[in-house]
């Protein structure tokens, strides 16, 4: 009778709790990334207790900060933003040597996800600047990468005048604002986050940049109007199609769009990171993983976190990549945190990358920036080189 008694109890407390038991098998991720939807399905076909429901959120960062009702995971870039990193709970506890390994990780990139000594966010991708150029240059331009003071001698010799005109031009450095601003951190500026929601500016090192760029402008390119000029004349289609007609020499390029050139125009192109001083800078946009300081179900969050960074996981996600056809590279169309993964794994899968995988030492990663950083850095670019020491001197 006591058998049938308990029985029955746990049957009742089974139904009147049913909703919050399925609940709590309930991961909700919001993220920026589409891709994940492929990687998520992996992870719950391999589950039968926990399961992902992704959420795709064009700006989780915007997402994040404007409302309260906060999912258990977000992956997403610019989530390490200053006003951001409250929202996130410390995920030391699922760093050590029996769970994610932080020997794996880039070392000064899985610091950029620390706050006050905790780490609340995970690297999970990241992207580089290149240079892309046609073939026939390779031979002239060292291997993997191409320096500020390469790019601006090759393009004085390859620029052609007709009467006052360029008809051909190597390089302008305001074809892509990028491009002034990766300078600048060539430079040595770093740009940390200050008390007052800004950025900081080392003003010598930033002066050092612009008079670069003025040299450039005006020394080879003959002053900023004769490049506004070509540019308003032939800078009307994308810049590859313009590398590869030798109307100009070089074009900005992110790693992440690289693929997106068609096959039959990327066979003809070669590409290098943009480097000075044996330095390369890294983009802005790094992918993060946290989980938020409300989530509802911790437990399955940490799950699926652990998961995502198993080295033999993100082996089986570049597979998946391939299989079903995204047109990504890397993970979530970056270089995975790992170092492994990116060293080893990814060249295999996307042999444009053999050996063209810089060193860690090479790398520069970005500090945190404050959420309204893209306003902040178009008037940063504005003021120092868009000045009229630049544009106006002939």
């Amino acid at each position: 009778m006591k058998t049938i008694l308990k029985f029955v109890v746990f049957i009742t407390l089974a139904v009147l709790s049913g909703c919050s038991l399925f609940y709590n098998q309930r991961i909700v991720l919001w993220t920026d990334q589409p891709e994940m939807a492929a990687y998520i399905e992996n992870f719950n076909s391999k589950n039968d207790f926990y399961k992902v429901e992704i959420y795709y959120r064009s700006n989780t960062a915007a997402s994040l900060s404007g409302t309260e009702n906060q999912p258990d995971i977000v992956i997403g870039k610019r989530i390490n933003s200053p006003e951001l990193l409250s929202k996130f709970q410390p995920l030391d506890r699922l760093i050590g040597d029996e769970k994610i390994q932080p020997g794996l990780f880039y070392r000064n990139l899985l610091s950029t996800g620390k706050a006050d000594d905790k780490q609340l966010l995970l690297p999970l991708s990241f992207n580089l600047p290149g240079v892309i150029f046609k073939k026939d240059m390779d031979r002239k331009i060292p291997a993997l990468m191409i320096t500020l003071d390469k790019m601006r001698d090759l393009s004085r010799g390859f620029n052609k005048m007709r009467g006052r005109h360029f008809r051909k031009l190597g390089f302008s450095p305001f074809w892509d604002s990028n491009f002034l601003y990766y300078t600048a951190v060539l430079f040595g500026n770093t740009f940390p986050s200050g008390a007052d929601g800004g950025v900081s500016i080392d003003e010598e090192e930033m002066k050092k940049a612009q008079n670069f760029i003025g040299s450039w402008v005006n020394k080879v390119n003959e002053g900023y109007d004769k490049e506004k000029a070509f540019t308003g004349k032939y800078v009307n289609v994308p810049m590859y199609k313009l590398v590869d007609d030798g109307r100009i020499l070089f074009s900005i390029i992110s790693s992440e769009d690289i693929f997106k050139i068609p096959e039959e125009k990327r066979k003809d192109l070669a590409f290098r990171w943009l480097s000075y001083n044996d330095a390369i800078p890294v983009e802005d946009d790094i992918l993060y993983v946290g989980i938020t300081d409300k989530a509802k179900n911790r437990r399955g969050a940490f799950k699926f976190v652990k998961w995502l960074f198993n080295p033999s996981v993100q082996k089986q996600l570049l597979k998946i990549n391939q299989f079903k056809r995204l047109d990504v590279f890397g993970i979530c169309n970056g270089f995975s945190a790992l170092k492994k993964i990116t060293a080893q794994e990814i060249p295999k899968r996307n042999q444009l990358f053999l050996g063209h995988i810089p060193p860690e030492n090479f790398l520069i990663f970005p500090l945190s920036k404050p959420q309204n950083w893209d306003m902040i850095k178009k008037k940063l670019i504005s003021g120092w080189f868009l000045s009229e020491e630049i544009t106006k001197k002939q």
